[in-house]
């Protein structure tokens, strides 16, 4: 639903209103009512995304998609890429390597043909 400070920002839709966004002045990610540097829950972290764990308060964050596998529909599963890039990370460096040409090479295609 946008950007803060550079990175996405996301609104829960319902009440009550949440919005999980970046703070570059205090290089954390925030769950908040509205994007302010501060919140009731944060993680330390520049990472491109608000990552799942980590959270003060225990809090852990889930993502689905519109249409997304897990909701019947087609489209790429959050959780599901998340886990199979984790176990990625546990081959050796050779295996890795190939992954990553290959996933380079999709990408590539994908900017080339959007």
């Amino acid at each position: 639903e946008g950007e803060h400070n550079g990175k996405a920002m996301w609104k829960k839709e319902g009440e009550p209103a949440r919005v999980i966004f970046f703070s570059s002045r205090d290089s954390k990610w925030y769950i908040s009512d509205e994007p302010q540097d501060g919140g009731f829950a944060f993680v330390s972290s520049t990472a491109e995304l608000p990552p799942t764990g980590g959270w003060n308060k225990t809090v852990t964050l889930s993502f689905t998609e519109p249409g997304g596998a897990q909701q019947g529909g087609k489209g790429v599963s959050l959780p599901a890429a998340k886990a199979a890039l984790d176990k990625m990370a546990e081959a050796p460096w050779e295996a890795q390597e190939v992954c990553y040409a290959t996933m380079l090479k999709m990408l590539g295609n994908i900017v080339s043909n959007p």
